[in-house]
C-alpha cells in the first residue's frame, strides 16, 4: 500500500491543478473558448505576467485543453487585482448541428441567415462552395 500512496503522491505533483495552486498561491482555474477577443491593454498586462512568472507556462504543460483554459485563467486571475471588467459578448457565430463535436460548416449563402450578424465580429468554418 505504502508504494500505492508513494506513486499517487507523485503524479499529484504532475497536475496542473497542484502546479497551480503551488506556484500561485490564491489563482484557480477558469476555462472558455478558445476564441475571444481582448483589450490592448490586457494583453500588456498578461504579456507582463508571462514575462515575469515563466512557471505559469508550465502549469499548461500537460493539462487537457490548454488553448481553453490558458488565457482565461490568466484573465480571471489578473481580473481580481487589476479591476477589469469581463465583458461575456458572442463575437464569434459558430453553428452546431445537434451534439456533434466539431460545428457545421459555412458557405456564402449562409451570410443572409446568420442571426443578428451585426453583433458578430466573426464565424468559423468557412468552406466555398462554388455556383
Amino acid at each position: 500500500m505504502r508504494l500505492n500512496s508513494w506513486i499517487g503522491s507523485l503524479l499529484v505533483k504532475f497536475s496542473p491543478s497542484y502546479r497551480l495552486s503551488h506556484h500561485f498561491k490564491g489563482f484557480q482555474f477558469y476555462g472558455g473558448q478558445q476564441w475571444f477577443v481582448m483589450h490592448a491593454l490586457v494583453a500588456q498586462k498578461m504579456l507582463e505576467f508571462l514575462d515575469q512568472n515563466p512557471n505559469y507556462r508550465l502549469v499548461f504543460k500537460y493539462a487537457f485543453a490548454p488553448d481553453e483554459l490558458f488565457f482565461q485563467t490568466l484573465y480571471m486571475n489578473l481580473a481580481k487585482t487589476n479591476s477589469w471588467e469581463l465583458v461575456n459578448a458572442a463575437t464569434h457565430f459558430v453553428r452546431f448541428n445537434g451534439v456533434a463535436a466539431n460545428p457545421d460548416y459555412l458557405s456564402q449563402y449562409d451570410l443572409d441567415v446568420i442571426p443578428e450578424k451585426d453583433q458578430y465580429l466573426f464565424a468559423r468554418k468557412y468552406r466555398y462552395e462554388s455556383a
